[in-house]
């Protein structure tokens, strides 16, 4: 089947080494708070039953961490609903969804 074993696990451990090498950056509360607000209004108004809605989110959430490269998250438990509920973040720090609205009305 394979002719050269050793060469294909060399490589592999290889790549397994530099993803791991390659850290992303963790994504603040504030940011993923505000995802997941963005998230639930799609849930909304999608009328997704309330069994889909918290993978809906989780799901939701990562493909925008993602794209923004930030690291996944495990889950959304202890996330709180708003951004006014959150505590100990840095008031004056623009989140990440300020910073994506900013650099819009900049580029239009």
């Amino acid at each position: 089947m394979m002719k050269y074993p050793a060469i294909t696990l060399i490589f592999s451990g290889l790549m397994l080494v530099a993803n791991a090498a390659i850290a992303l950056p963790q994504p603040s509360v504030k940011d993923i708070v505000s995802l997941k607000a963005a998230c639930a209004e799609i849930a909304q108004e999608d009328s997704l039953p309330e069994s889909e809605i918290a993978p809906f989110l989780l799901d939701c959430v990562n493909d925008q961490l993602n794209e923004r490269g930030y690291e996944r998250v495990e889950n959304l438990d202890g996330m709180p609903q708003n951004i006014d509920s959150e505590q100990g973040e840095n008031p004056t720090e623009k989140s990440l969804i300020e910073l994506l609205v900013e650099e819009d009305d900049l580029n239009q």
